[in-house]
């Protein structure tokens, strides 16, 4: 306890601990040279990551007019991801390595905003890996992109992080979703394409026991909408055409029906975007199913 000019007595911790240490021969003889206390290996730097056109850019003034605003966001749209684009890009040599693996070959310089090749040797000594170019390799530095959860708002960021992992000497984005010559739409798209994940084979699957069972039109497009939102299919159009006909299967047998006509495709498309809308999404918007024409009334909500 340490008695303050009032008098009263406070509890002074760092106080308390410098009084009491020890402090013996070896540990007095390391702070006189002035060693060092503490060490941090390997050095890990955090990597930029984001969509395209989606890196963040920081204003230091409130009151900016939006002239200003897209002034500075002119002259910071480079990023250290787009960095390493434009490293692939000029040079060859940089083209094997992933994003997370580039700081052990070049140095990342925040002044010029640049990559620039390791002259120096500053790696320490390790224990050979066979995947590691050890005549090469300049750096024990370690690149690390943040943890992106996978949920609806984050799944692109989510699956092109996958991507930045395995892809080495990516030019733009576009490369990082072409596989074998194709360029694919979506980065969830191109990883299933280069077997990182399954495809959307279990989700159909999913669907069709449940209409096995015969089980109502307002359950079936429950189930519909619930996959598509929760278990994020890679081509949500594609699963639509493949389970168009259970969806519309009520209102056919209603009419006696072999296929569904436009009428019950946009009806059934109609409960599908009510039923979107409870979960705060756009189907036309956020999933690019076709968009139904009118609004719902009692007669097109209810099948016999």
């Amino acid at each position: 306890m340490v008695e303050t000019k009032s008098g009263d007595m406070v509890n002074d911790e760092v106080k308390a601990y410098q009084d009491s240490r020890f402090i013996g021969c070896t540990e007095a003889i390391w702070r006189t040279f002035e060693m060092n206390l503490r060490d941090r290996y390997p050095p890990v730097m955090k990597l930029a990551i984001h969509l395209e056109g989606q890196q963040s850019v920081l204003f230091q003034d409130a009151k900016l007019t939006p002239e200003q605003i897209r002034d500075i966001a002119e002259r910071n749209k480079t990023s250290m991801l787009t960095k390493y684009f434009e490293l692939n890009r000029k040079d060859a040599a940089a083209r094997v390595f992933t994003y997370d693996r580039i700081l052990m070959y070049y140095r990342w310089d925040p002044a010029t905003k640049s990559f620039i090749k390791r002259k120096t040797n500053m790696k320490k000594t390790l224990p050979k890996s066979d995947e590691d170019n050890e005549d090469q390799k300049k750096s024990n530095q370690i690149g690390r992109m943040p943890i992106i959860t996978l949920n609806p708002h984050t799944k692109e960021l989510y699956y092109l992080r996958q991507l930045l992992h395995h892809i080495p000497g990516p030019t733009c984005f576009q490369d990082l979703r072409t596989v074998e010559g194709c360029v694919y739409e979506t980065y969830q798209e191109t990883c299933i394409a280069m077997g990182l994940f399954e495809d959307d084979k279990s989700v159909e699957q999913a669907f069709e026991e449940a209409a096995a069972f015969k089980v109502s039109e307002t359950a079936l497009i429950h189930l519909f909408v619930t996959l598509v939102v929760h278990v994020m299919p890679a081509n949500p159009v594609s699963l639509w055409e493949r389970c168009k006909p259970e969806l519309c299967a009520w209102r056919m047998k209603l009419k006696n029906l072999d296929e569904p006509t436009p009428e019950i495709i946009n009806d059934v498309l109609l409960l599908m975007r009510a039923q979107f809308a409870e979960h705060g999404k756009d189907m036309v918007a956020d999933y690019k199913l076709p968009k139904p024409t009118g609004s719902l009334n009692k007669e097109k909500r209810e099948v016999s």
